[in-house]
């Protein structure tokens, strides 16, 4: 018997979006996610993936369409996964330690309609400096990585 035997087929076909939902109205003040210095209650952090999902939607992101997310393992990463599940996007997370040269390879080939990623200059374990914009611009140069920060869509100027 695994655990799965045990769940209801119903729960077992919901997307994300739903089962996340469904957590946060059974249990809207408990820790849904801790990182460090920071603890989120499952209200906090549906209210951060509404708003991050609503960001989607007004960049003109649509139900099924990938949305790509190349930022660090944080709140605002597990926010922006979430957001994008209620709207009906499907999140790509993108592994922060692919190099410049791996990145055109990957967002090629997941046909990401939009991208987010962080403006923040981070400082990683090994103290290596993490410029997510700047490896972005090399990774894809040309007009086709004009990264609008009002839409994150590539080719538009806001």
């Amino acid at each position: 018997m695994t655990d799965f035997d045990s769940v209801d087929q119903r729960t077992l076909q919901l997307g994300l979006g739903e089962l996340f939902e469904r957590a946060t109205k059974a249990w809207p003040g408990n820790v849904a996610a801790a990182f460090p210095g920071e603890r989120l209650t499952y209200r906090d952090l549906w209210q951060q993936a509404l708003a991050a999902g609503g960001r989607l939607v007004r960049a003109g992101i649509r139900p099924g369409e990938h949305v790509g997310l190349l930022l660090p393992n944080s709140s605002r990463l597990l926010a922006t996964l979430l957001g994008a599940s209620l709207c009906g996007a499907v999140p790509v997370p993108l592994n922060t330690r692919y190099r410049t040269d791996e990145l055109p390879y990957v967002i090629e080939h997941a046909d990401l309609a939009g991208l987010v990623t962080t403006g923040d200059v981070e400082i990683n374990r090994q103290g290596e400096r993490i410029d997510y914009p700047a490896r972005l611009t090399a990774a894809l140069p040309g007009p086709s990585c004009d990264l609008s920060p009002a839409t994150g869509r590539p080719g538009t100027t806001g």
